[in-house]
Protein backbone atom coordinates (compact mmCIF):
# COMPACT_ATOMS: atom_id res chain seq x y z
CA UNK A 1 0.00 0.00 0.00
CA UNK A 2 1.41 3.41 -1.00
CA UNK A 3 1.83 5.64 2.05
CA UNK A 4 0.03 8.98 2.03
CA UNK A 5 1.75 12.34 2.32
CA UNK A 6 3.55 13.00 5.56
CA UNK A 7 1.46 14.91 8.07
CA UNK A 8 2.83 18.29 9.02
CA UNK A 9 3.71 19.01 12.65
CA UNK A 10 1.11 21.36 14.07
CA UNK A 11 2.34 24.92 14.57
CA UNK A 12 2.54 26.27 18.07
CA UNK A 13 0.31 29.18 19.00
CA UNK A 14 1.38 32.35 17.21
CA UNK A 15 3.08 30.52 14.33
CA UNK A 16 0.34 31.03 11.77
CA UNK A 17 2.70 33.06 9.62
CA UNK A 18 4.86 29.97 9.30
CA UNK A 19 1.95 28.01 7.86
CA UNK A 20 1.27 30.73 5.32
CA UNK A 21 4.91 30.62 4.23
CA UNK A 22 4.74 26.84 3.95
CA UNK A 23 1.57 27.03 1.86
CA UNK A 24 3.24 29.47 -0.54
CA UNK A 25 6.26 27.18 -0.75
CA UNK A 26 4.00 24.21 -1.43
CA UNK A 27 2.20 26.09 -4.19
CA UNK A 28 5.55 27.08 -5.69
CA UNK A 29 6.72 23.47 -5.73
CA UNK A 30 3.56 22.43 -7.52
CA UNK A 31 3.97 25.27 -10.01
CA UNK A 32 7.50 24.08 -10.73
CA UNK A 33 5.88 21.13 -12.49
CA UNK A 34 4.98 23.52 -15.30
CA UNK A 35 1.21 22.99 -15.16
CA UNK A 36 -0.46 25.85 -13.23
CA UNK A 37 -3.89 24.31 -13.86
CA UNK A 38 -2.89 21.40 -11.61
CA UNK A 39 -2.60 23.74 -8.62
CA UNK A 40 -5.72 23.61 -6.47
CA UNK A 41 -6.30 24.46 -2.84
CA UNK A 42 -6.62 20.76 -2.02
CA UNK A 43 -3.41 19.97 -3.90
CA UNK A 44 -1.56 22.72 -2.04
CA UNK A 45 -2.87 21.49 1.30
CA UNK A 46 -1.83 17.95 0.44
CA UNK A 47 1.65 19.12 -0.61
CA UNK A 48 2.01 21.11 2.63
CA UNK A 49 0.81 18.16 4.72
CA UNK A 50 -2.22 19.93 6.21
CA UNK A 51 -5.96 19.48 6.01
CA UNK A 52 -7.65 21.44 3.23
CA UNK A 53 -9.65 23.68 5.63
CA UNK A 54 -6.34 24.96 7.06
CA UNK A 55 -5.68 26.79 3.79
CA UNK A 56 -8.79 28.94 4.21
CA UNK A 57 -7.37 30.50 7.34
CA UNK A 58 -4.84 32.27 5.13
CA UNK A 59 -6.33 32.34 1.62
CA UNK A 60 -10.07 32.65 0.94
CA UNK A 61 -9.80 31.12 -2.53
CA UNK A 62 -7.37 29.90 -5.13
CA UNK A 63 -7.01 33.31 -6.76
CA UNK A 64 -5.85 34.84 -3.47
CA UNK A 65 -3.26 32.10 -3.05
CA UNK A 66 -1.99 32.46 -6.61
CA UNK A 67 -1.89 36.24 -6.27
CA UNK A 68 0.37 35.83 -3.23
CA UNK A 69 2.59 33.51 -5.27
CA UNK A 70 2.71 36.14 -8.03
CA UNK A 71 3.78 38.80 -5.54
CA UNK A 72 6.49 36.55 -4.14
CA UNK A 73 7.93 35.45 -7.47
CA UNK A 74 7.76 38.85 -9.11
CA UNK A 75 9.72 40.24 -6.18
CA UNK A 76 12.28 37.46 -6.66
CA UNK A 77 12.50 38.10 -10.40
CA UNK A 78 12.88 41.82 -9.88
CA UNK A 79 15.64 41.27 -7.33
CA UNK A 80 17.52 38.97 -9.72
CA UNK A 81 17.11 41.41 -12.61
CA UNK A 82 18.18 44.40 -10.50
CA UNK A 83 21.28 42.55 -9.30
CA UNK A 84 22.22 41.68 -12.88
CA UNK A 85 21.86 45.21 -14.25
CA UNK A 86 23.68 46.73 -11.28
CA UNK A 87 26.96 45.20 -12.40
CA UNK A 88 29.79 47.03 -14.17
CA UNK A 89 29.72 47.86 -17.85
CA UNK A 90 27.97 50.21 -20.22
CA UNK A 91 24.22 50.30 -20.77
CA UNK A 92 24.16 47.66 -23.49
CA UNK A 93 26.16 45.17 -21.44
CA UNK A 94 23.98 45.71 -18.39
CA UNK A 95 20.80 45.41 -20.42
CA UNK A 96 21.97 42.11 -21.89
CA UNK A 97 22.92 40.87 -18.43
CA UNK A 98 19.46 41.74 -17.12
CA UNK A 99 17.73 40.15 -20.10
CA UNK A 100 19.78 36.98 -19.67
CA UNK A 101 18.94 36.78 -15.97
CA UNK A 102 15.25 37.34 -16.78
CA UNK A 103 15.33 34.39 -19.19
CA UNK A 104 17.31 32.17 -16.83
CA UNK A 105 14.83 32.88 -14.03
CA UNK A 106 11.87 32.08 -16.27
CA UNK A 107 13.42 28.81 -17.39
CA UNK A 108 14.32 27.86 -13.82
CA UNK A 109 10.74 28.53 -12.65
CA UNK A 110 8.47 27.60 -15.59
CA UNK A 111 5.34 27.12 -13.49
CA UNK A 112 5.75 30.38 -11.60
CA UNK A 113 6.58 32.20 -14.84
CA UNK A 114 3.41 30.87 -16.45
CA UNK A 115 1.32 32.08 -13.53
CA UNK A 116 2.95 35.52 -13.47
CA UNK A 117 2.76 36.19 -17.19
CA UNK A 118 0.03 33.84 -18.35
CA UNK A 119 -2.88 35.45 -16.50
CA UNK A 120 -3.60 32.37 -14.40
CA UNK A 121 -3.40 34.12 -11.05
CA UNK A 122 -6.17 36.69 -11.30
CA UNK A 123 -9.11 36.66 -13.69
CA UNK A 124 -10.04 40.33 -13.38
CA UNK A 125 -7.88 43.42 -13.01
CA UNK A 126 -8.20 44.51 -9.40
CA UNK A 127 -6.44 46.88 -7.05
CA UNK A 128 -4.75 43.90 -5.44
CA UNK A 129 -3.41 42.77 -8.80
CA UNK A 130 -2.07 46.23 -9.56
CA UNK A 131 -0.15 46.19 -6.27
CA UNK A 132 1.19 42.72 -7.00
CA UNK A 133 2.59 43.84 -10.31
CA UNK A 134 4.38 46.90 -8.96
CA UNK A 135 7.61 44.90 -8.91
CA UNK A 136 7.06 43.95 -12.53
CA UNK A 137 6.51 47.56 -13.56
CA UNK A 138 9.58 48.66 -11.62
CA UNK A 139 11.63 46.03 -13.43
CA UNK A 140 10.36 47.27 -16.80
CA UNK A 141 11.16 50.84 -15.77
CA UNK A 142 14.75 49.75 -15.09
CA UNK A 143 14.89 48.11 -18.51
CA UNK A 144 13.54 51.30 -20.07
CA UNK A 145 16.15 53.41 -18.30
CA UNK A 146 18.91 51.27 -19.81
CA UNK A 147 17.33 51.45 -23.26
CA UNK A 148 17.23 55.23 -22.94
CA UNK A 149 21.00 55.27 -22.41
CA UNK A 150 21.77 53.38 -25.63
CA UNK A 151 23.37 55.53 -28.30
CA UNK A 152 21.01 56.91 -30.90
CA UNK A 153 17.82 56.29 -28.91
CA UNK A 154 15.42 59.23 -28.91
CA UNK A 155 13.22 59.81 -25.86
CA UNK A 156 10.12 59.27 -28.00
CA UNK A 157 11.35 55.77 -28.92
CA UNK A 158 12.10 54.46 -25.43
CA UNK A 159 8.63 53.09 -24.64
CA UNK A 160 8.40 51.19 -27.91
CA UNK A 161 11.92 49.79 -27.62
CA UNK A 162 11.33 48.77 -24.00
CA UNK A 163 8.24 46.86 -25.09
CA UNK A 164 10.12 45.27 -27.99
CA UNK A 165 12.93 44.11 -25.69
CA UNK A 166 10.50 42.67 -23.15
CA UNK A 167 8.51 40.96 -25.90
CA UNK A 168 11.73 39.47 -27.23
CA UNK A 169 12.97 37.99 -23.97
CA UNK A 170 9.49 36.77 -23.10
CA UNK A 171 9.47 34.98 -26.44
CA UNK A 172 12.80 33.35 -25.60
CA UNK A 173 11.41 31.94 -22.35
CA UNK A 174 8.11 30.85 -23.90
CA UNK A 175 9.67 29.15 -26.93
CA UNK A 176 12.41 27.37 -25.04
CA UNK A 177 9.91 26.21 -22.40
CA UNK A 178 7.39 25.04 -25.00
CA UNK A 179 9.90 23.46 -27.41
CA UNK A 180 12.70 22.06 -25.25
CA UNK A 181 13.71 19.56 -27.93
CA UNK A 182 14.45 22.19 -30.54
CA UNK A 183 18.17 22.74 -31.22
CA UNK A 184 18.31 26.15 -29.55
CA UNK A 185 21.58 28.03 -29.43
CA UNK A 186 23.17 28.71 -26.03
CA UNK A 187 20.86 30.92 -24.02
CA UNK A 188 23.25 33.89 -23.94
CA UNK A 189 23.56 33.78 -27.74
CA UNK A 190 19.78 33.53 -28.11
CA UNK A 191 19.21 36.57 -25.90
CA UNK A 192 21.88 38.54 -27.77
CA UNK A 193 20.29 37.70 -31.12
CA UNK A 194 16.86 38.80 -29.95
CA UNK A 195 18.07 42.09 -28.51
CA UNK A 196 20.19 42.79 -31.59
CA UNK A 197 17.06 42.46 -33.67
CA UNK A 198 15.08 45.06 -31.74
CA UNK A 199 17.57 47.51 -30.26
CA UNK A 200 20.05 49.94 -31.83
CA UNK A 201 23.56 48.61 -32.25
CA UNK A 202 26.62 49.97 -30.55
CA UNK A 203 28.03 50.32 -27.06
CA UNK A 204 26.88 52.81 -24.44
Amino acid sequence: MTPGPARRTRNARGEGARLRTELLAAASRLLAGGDPAAVTLRAVAREAGVAAPSVYGHFPDLDALLLAVVEQHLAELRAAFDAAVAGPGHAEERLRAGALEYCEWGLRHPGAYAVVFGGRAVRLLTEAEAVAFEDGEAMLDSLGALVARLPGVAAADVAGLRLAAWTGVHGVVSLRSGKPGYPWPPLADHVTAVLTGVLPRGGG
